[in-house]
């Protein structure tokens, strides 16, 4: 799991969550909803609930890609999406 979300002051469905957010949004190398993460999800949350935040993640991370694709939002040092030269990047 990336960052440090299993000591985070985060409850278990929050947790469980959160990781579901870092398999979708491809900050892990194989960026694929396991057996054990299924199973802790639903621990928590319906299968209705589930696809609801898988699909409001999706939402979130296209658009943040869509944002990077044409340059209209600033990447942090830690943000995981590198800059590509380009004919929309400010650094080109």
């Amino acid at each position: 799991m990336a960052g440090d979300i299993g000591s985070g002051p985060f409850t278990d469905a929050e947790k469980a969550a959160l990781a579901l957010a870092t398999v979708l949004s491809n900050a892990v190398q194989d960026g694929v909803v396991d057996e054990h993460l299924a199973a802790e999800l639903r621990r928590h949350y319906t299968d209705g609930q589930i696809m609801e935040l898988a699909m409001v993640i999706a939402i979130l991370v296209g658009m943040a890609r869509l944002l990077f694709a044409l340059d209209l939002a600033d990447r942090e040092d830690a943000c995981p999406v590198g800059r590509p030269p380009g004919r929309y990047s400010r650094d080109s």
